[in-house]
C-alpha cells in the first residue's frame, strides 16, 4: 500500500478518535446541569428535577427520588452518616478516593435488596459544614463519578472571620458597631465607624485608618439576657469588601456560609421625618438606628467649638443648629454682666404631642440640647430654657457643674477636642436624662437619671446570691458575662426612673470608659444604694 494511503488512513483514524472523545465528553458533561448549594457545586443529569430543602438538594426523576446532595453540620464518624439519612441498619463499607477536588470516602451498603452509595467529602476547609454527602439510592457508581467529576468548592479567603463564634461581648464589642434595644429604648454604639466606611470608596484602599474588619450587630436585651437579632461582618481582601452573614447554629454559637457577598457600596439613608438612619450594603439593610442630630451634624457643630457666651451671633448660630425636633427658636438672651454667665433661650413647640403628656413636659431632649451647648460654649455656667406652645409655658434650668457629675466629673468641653471624642460624646447624649435634683421636677412619661455613682470593683468583692442569700465571689459572674477585664477600672452606674401612666420603673445602667456594660432592674433607691455600698 502506498505511503499516501497509509497517511490518509491514519488521519481518518485520528479524526474518528477525536469525534469519539468529543461524543464521550458530551455524554459525560453535555447532558448534565450545574447545581450549587451554599457555594458547593456539582453536575447532575439534566432530566433531574431539583428541590432545595434545609441544607440539601433533593433530586427527583419522574417523581421518584434519585439522589440527595447534603451539607452536614454535625461532626460525626463516617460510619454514622447513613443513619442520619434514615438507613438505621446500614453497615457501610468505606473506601477512600483521591480522584476529586478533595479526599472522598465512598460508603457502600445494602438497604433491603438495593445497593446504596454515599460519597462523603470530609475535612472541609472553613468548617462547618463538616461533610458534603452525595446519596444515590440506586448505587450507580458510574453516575456518581460523573456527578462528582465537576465538584467545586467555595473560595476560602484569608480575610474570613472566625467560625463557629460566640456573639461578641465585653472588649470584643468595643470594636463593633451595634445597637441594643431594651425596654428603655434603642441605644447606639460606635456608629461613626460605619459612617466613615459609607463615606469612603470600597473599591479603593482606605488609607486614613484601619476600619476593617468590622462587625455590625443588632442586639436585644430582655429578662433572659442579650440576644442577637442580626450579625454582619465586613472584611477587606485586597480591593474587595466582603460581607459575611452570621446566623445562630448551636449552643449559642454562630456560623456563616462560605459564600460571602462582594459589596460595592455602603450607603446611608435618613428617613424623611429624621427619626431613623439606615445603613445599606448594596441595598441590603445592615443596621437601623435612631437618628442622632448631634452625630449627623458633627462637622457643622465642631465649627462652633470654643464659642464664648458673649459672642451673640455665634451663640445664636449654634443654638439654631442644635434645636430639638419640632422646636422653633424664638429668642436668645445672654447673661454676661457678671459671673456666673448664663444663656436664656425661648423655644416654641410645633408638636406638643412629642413633649407634653398629661400636662407634664418630657425634658430629656432639652437637657440633651443643653449638654451639647455646654460642650461647645466655653464660659456658660447655666442654661435656662422657656418652652411655650402648650397651655402652660415650662421653665427649665440646667447647670454645667451638675451636668458634669453625670460624666464622672469630666469637663464637657474636653469632649470637643477632636471628631472622634465628640462622636463618642454625641452617641452618649441620647442616653442621658436630667438628674432628679437638677430637672424641673415634672413627672413625665419619659425617663430621667436620678443619680450617678462611680465605683471600682475588685476581684475580692463578694455579692449576695439572689436565691440562697449567701455571699459569693463576683469573679465567676464577671467571667460569665464577659466583663472580667473591667476589674480595677472606674465603672459609672446610673439609676434611671421611667414614669408611664403613673407607674414608676427603675433600673441601673453601667458603663466604663464610654462603653456600655448592661442594665439591671432596681426596686428602690435603697436597693441601689445597697449595691453601690457593696462595691465601695
Amino acid at each position: 500500500m502506498k505511503k499516501k494511503t497509509w497517511l490518509a488512513i491514519l488521519i481518518l483514524v485520528l479524526v474518528v478518535l477525536l469525534l469519539a472523545a468529543g461524543f464521550s465528553l458530551y455524554l459525560i458533561y453535555g447532558s448534565y446541569q450545574s447545581v450549587s448549594l451554599k457555594g458547593y457545586g456539582l453536575s447532575v443529569p439534566k432530566q433531574w428535577e431539583i428541590t432545595q430543602a434545609d441544607n440539601q438538594l433533593v433530586f427527583t426523576d419522574k417523581n421518584n427520588e434519585v439522589g440527595r446532595f447534603s451539607l452536614l453540620y454535625d461532626d460525626c464518624e463516617l460510619t454514622e452518616i447513613p443513619r442520619l439519612f434514615g438507613y438505621e441498619a446500614a453497615e457501610p463499607v468505606v473506601r477512600a478516593s483521591d480522584r476529586y477536588a478533595i479526599k472522598v470516602y465512598e460508603l457502600s451498603f445494602k438497604n433491603g435488596e438495593q445497593k446504596v452509595l454515599q460519597y462523603v467529602f470530609a475535612s472541609l476547609p472553613a468548617a462547618p459544614p463538616y461533610h458534603l454527602v452525595l446519596t444515590l439510592p440506586d448505587g450507580d457508581e458510574q453516575k456518581g463519578r460523573k456527578i462528582l467529576a465537576k465538584i467545586t468548592l467555595p473560595a476560602m479567603l484569608s480575610c474570613a472571620p472566625l467560625k463557629p463564634a460566640m456573639a461578641p461581648e465585653g472588649e470584643a464589642l468595643e470594636s463593633a458597631v451595634y445597637t441594643i434595644k431594651n425596654d428603655y429604648g434603642i441605644f447606639v454604639y460606635n456608629l461613626n465607624r460605619l459612617k466613615k466606611i459609607s463615606a469612603a470608596s470600597l473599591l479603593k484602599p482606605i488609607q486614613e485608618e484601619v476600619l476593617f474588619p468590622l462587625s455590625v450587630l443588632s442586639l436585644e436585651s430582655g429578662e433572659e439576657g442579650r440576644t442577637v437579632k442580626t450579625w454582619y461582618h465586613l472584611a477587606k481582601n485586597e480591593n474587595k469588601t466582603y460581607l459575611y452573614t452570621y446566623y445562630e447554629w448551636a449552643d449559642g454559637q454562630f456560623i456563616y456560609d462560605n459564600t460571602p457577598k462582594v459589596i460595592k457600596k455602603i450607603t446611608k439613608e435618613i428617613s424623611d421625618d429624621k427619626e431613623t438612619v439606615r445603613y445599606l450594603a448594596d441595598g441590603m439593610l445592615l443596621l437601623e438606628a435612631p437618628y442622632n442630630q448631634y452625630t449627623e451634624e458633627m462637622d457643622t457643630l465642631l465649627q462652633y467649638k470654643g464659642t464664648l457666651v458673649g459672642d451673640n451671633s455665634r451663640v445664636a448660630g449654634l443654638v439654631a443648629e442644635t434645636l430639638p425636633k419640632d422646636i422653633i427658636l424664638e429668642g436668645v438672651e445672654l447673661k454676661t454682666d457678671e459671673e456666673p454667665y448664663g444663656l436664656c433661650l425661648k423655644y416654641t413647640m410645633t408638636s406638643t404631642e412629642r413633649y407634653v403628656k398629661e400636662d407634664a413636659i418630657d425634658e430629656a431632649a432639652f437637657y440633651q440640647n443643653a449638654l451639647v451647648l455646654f460642650s461647645l460654649i466655653d464660659n456658660v455656667h447655666y442654661i435656662q430654657i422657656k418652652v411655650e406652645g402648650a397651655d402652660t409655658p415650662y421653665e427649665l434650668y440646667y447647670e454645667r457643674k451638675t451636668a458634669e457629675q453625670q460624666f464622672e466629673e469630666q469637663d464637657l468641653r474636653n469632649f470637643t477636642k477632636d471628631a472622634e471624642t465628640f462622636t463618642r460624646f454625641a452617641e452618649d447624649v441620647p442616653k442621658i436624662t436630667p438628674p432628679d435634683d437638677n430637672g424641673s421636677g415634672n413627672r413625665t412619661n419619659g425617663t430621667r437619671v436620678i443619680c450617678t455613682r462611680t465605683v471600682v470593683v475588685s476581684r475580692s468583692m463578694k455579692i449576695k446570691h439572689p436565691r440562697t442569700g449567701q455571699m459569693v465571689s463576683v469573679v465567676p459572674y464577671a467571667e460569665r458575662f464577659g466583663v472580667s477585664h473591667l476589674f480595677g477600672q472606674p465603672i459609672t452606674i446610673s439609676l434611671h426612673e421611667k414614669v408611664e401612666n403613673g407607674e414608676t420603673v427603675m433600673w441601673a445602667s453601667a458603663g466604663c470608659n464610654g462603653s456600655f456594660i448592661g442594665t439591671y432592674p432596681i426596686s428602690s433607691r435603697a436597693q441601689f444604694d445597697s449595691l453601690i455600698g457593696m462595691a465601695q
